[in-house]
Order: structure tokens, then C-alpha cells, then sequence
């Protein structure tokens, strides 16, 4: 590279944010048609650089159709420009399978704020399907109701579905949230899934459980949460010299089963809700004959009778996460990338055996060991 052309880089790079801000602003409709700019000696001082830098941002913004200049009168956003503005703006899609509890309803709610927050358009996808639907059908529905340009999937999309959106809609943008197919390369954002199930598991084990069965949703699922929570709940068996023992059954077939058990590590709350419902019912105690732990902080958990012991992980940044992990691929060419969220286990009456321990106790007790 000669001499002269590194020099006119340095100078691109010098009026980089200037530009940015000024499109940012047109983009998002801060700056309107026929709105006059800072003089461009104004525009040097704000940004710490020469008259000759700001003037070649400004013919760049003039060539690509954002701003004319009027001699004697200064520098204005054209009337093209909201063209240019309404091409940025993107349909974006949430695809949940069900709204039907709390965690699903914060979910929506927190993505819906987050691009609120843009001026991108929001839908929402409705998964509840029919016994007789199809993958492919399922899938096809996705795109042909709206045209979208990026789709968040809430959930644990099978490889075949993700593969059958990107044959449809090629240039479609996708972020997972909480799970995904382990051999996918897709934008993602999870808790800590091993994490998690293991400080749960350590902690059925503090309190005096020997026999452990982590309780699965579903036999051989191939979502990464499900491999990583029962890989947590594994390292903390084998650590502890235990036998792990996993499960994707219910309580009357572990006991049918004959499985010694005085601890779940239950894979979500509303398995762990329902374990607890059929252990009271056979007339056993929670949590001094089993202790139950679950997993998302289910509200439904929380104010239960008997409140469940469960790891919990921030929704709020759950869902910033998902919308920028999207916008940075719409606007920045961004490649994938998988975000793993921080969790913390919170301790209640379901798992607690030991006295001294409050109601509200928030612990995470692996900084004890």
C-alpha cells in the first residue's frame, strides 16, 4: 500500500463516528428531511478533527444520498434519505412454542421492550402446533405470514427445522435462546446450564442426599441445555463419589422402578412442580423424604405452597443479549457467536433440610467449598 493511500484510510478512519452518528440519526429518524446539520466547523470541534476530515465525511454522505449541501446556507438531510432510512429498518420475529407460564410471558415481554427500543418491526410466532403438522409445514409457517429479515427462536429448534428455514429464506438472520442443536453455528444465548444443574446438585448433597436422580425432559434431546445441565448434575455425582442416575420419567414409574432416590435434580420448574405434586400425593415428604430442586425461577415456583429450590439467571439480560446478538448480525456483518449468562441458585423449602437458613436466602454456595 502506498504512502498516499495509507494516508487516505487514516483519514476515513478519523470521520468514521462522525458519519455513523449522522446516519445512526437519519436511520432512526432523530434527523428528518430538510433538517439542517452543524456547520462543518462545528461538526471539527465536536469530534476532535481537521475542516479537510469533515469535509470528506460529508461528500461521502452526499454521494450516498443522505445530505446536500446548499452554498450559503449550510448542510441538510435530503428527501431521499427517508428511502434510505426505511431500507434499515428490519422485521424482526420472536418464535416461542408457548406463552402458557411466567418465564415464557417475561421472555416475550423482554424482547418485545428490547426492539421496541429500535425502530424495527416486531412479530410474534405463535408455535403451538397440531398433532398432524409437519416439520416442514411448522417451519414454512414461520416465514409466510411475515416477511421477515431476522427470527429469535425461543427454545430447542431440531437441526432438520433450522436447516429447512435457511433453505426458504437464505439471507434470514437467527438467534437461539436457551438451547439449539449442539453441531449448530447459529447465534445463541443461554444460561449456564452446567453451571447450574451442578450448584444444584452440590447442594442437595450438602444437605444430606445420597441417592440423586436428575430428572429429564426427555430421553435422548439433543438441545445443548439438556446435555449441559446433565452434564453439571454428573460432575457433581462423580466429585462426590456418587452414582448419577438420569431419568426422563415420572415419579410413579421411578417408584414402580424400585429406584432408591432422596434427591431431583429436577431439568426445569415445571417438571420439578409436578414431581413435588405426585411425591405429596403418595404420601411422602418434601423436602425431608426427597428434596427437589428446579430450574428458571418459574414464578409459579416461587409462590407455590411448598416454594421450589431453583437456579435462576436474568431475563432482562437474556433478551438484550438476543436482540444485539441479532442487530450485530443485520448491521455489522457480525459472525455467530454463543453467549453463556451468569446464574445463581436460590434456596427454598423444597430442597432446604438443614435449620438456620431463611426463607429468602440467595445463595451460591459453590464459593463456599
Amino acid at each position: 500500500m502506498n504512502k498516499l493511500a495509507k494516508q487516505e484510510m487514516k483519514r476515513e478512519s478519523k470521520y468514521a463516528p462522525m458519519v455513523h452518528d449522522i446516519v445512526h440519526s437519519i436511520e432512526n429518524l432523530e434527523l428528518k428531511p430538510h433538517d439542517k446539520l452543524l456547520s462543518q466547523r462545528q461538526l471539527a470541534d465536536k469530534y476532535n478533527i481537521s475542516y479537510m476530515t469533515v469535509h470528506k465525511g460529508i461528500r461521502e454522505l452526499v454521494d450516498k444520498g443522505y445530505l446536500e449541501t446548499i452554498p450559503q446556507k449550510g448542510i441538510f438531510v435530503t428527501t431521499k434519505s427517508s428511502n434510505l432510512a426505511k431500507k434499515a429498518i428490519k422485521n424482526i420475529g420472536l418464535f416461542m412454542s408457548s406463552v402458557t407460564h411466567s418465564f415464557a410471558m417475561r421472555i416475550l415481554c423482554g424482547i418485545e421492550e428490547e426492539i421496541s427500543k429500535t425502530k424495527h418491526g416486531f412479530f410474534l410466532i405463535n408455535g403451538i402446533l397440531n398433532d398432524d403438522d409437519s416439520t416442514i409445514d411448522k417451519v414454512k409457517r414461520l416465514v409466510k405470514n411475515a416477511p421477515l429479515d431476522a427470527l429469535i427462536w425461543w427454545g430447542c429448534p431440531r437441526a432438520e427445522e433450522l436447516q429447512i428455514l435457511k433453505k426458504i429464506n437464505p439471507d434470514l438472520k437467527l438467534a437461539l435462546i436457551n438451547g439449539g442443536p449442539e453441531f449448530s453455528s447459529i447465534s445463541t444465548v443461554k444460561p449456564d446450564n452446567e453451571t447450574g444443574a451442578r450448584l444444584a446438585t452440590e447442594h442437595l448433597i450438602r444437605q444430606g442426599c445420597k441417592k440423586i436422580v436428575f430428572l429429564s425432559a426427555e430421553q435422548n434431546s439433543m438441545a445443548t441445555s439438556h446435555t449441559m445441565r446433565i452434564k453439571g448434575y454428573k460432575q457433581a455425582m462423580i466429585a462426590n463419589k456418587l452414582a448419577p442416575v438420569v431419568r426422563a420419567t415420572g415419579i410413579d414409574e421411578l417408584l414402580n422402578d424400585s429406584i432408591l432416590f432422596d434427591g431431583l435434580v429436577c431439568f426445569n420448574d415445571l417438571i420439578a412442580m409436578g414431581a413435588i405434586s405426585r411425591l405429596l400425593k403418595k404420601g411422602l415428604n418434601v423436602p425431608k423424604d426427597v428434596a427437589v430442586t428446579g430450574f428458571s425461577n418459574l414464578a409459579e415456583g416461587q409462590y407455590s405452597e411448598l416454594p421450589i429450590t431453583t437456579v435462576s439467571h436474568s431475563v432482562q439480560d437474556l433478551c438484550q443479549v438476543a436482540v444485539r446478538l441479532i442487530l450485530d448480525q443485520l448491521f455489522k456483518n457480525a459472525v455467530p457467536e454463543e453467549v453463556i449468562m451468569p446464574v445463581e441458585l436460590l434456596i427454598r423449602d423444597s430442597s432446604r433440610r438443614l435449620i438456620g437458613k431463611t426463607l429468602t436466602d440467595k445463595t451460591n454456595e459453590a464459593k463456599d467449598d
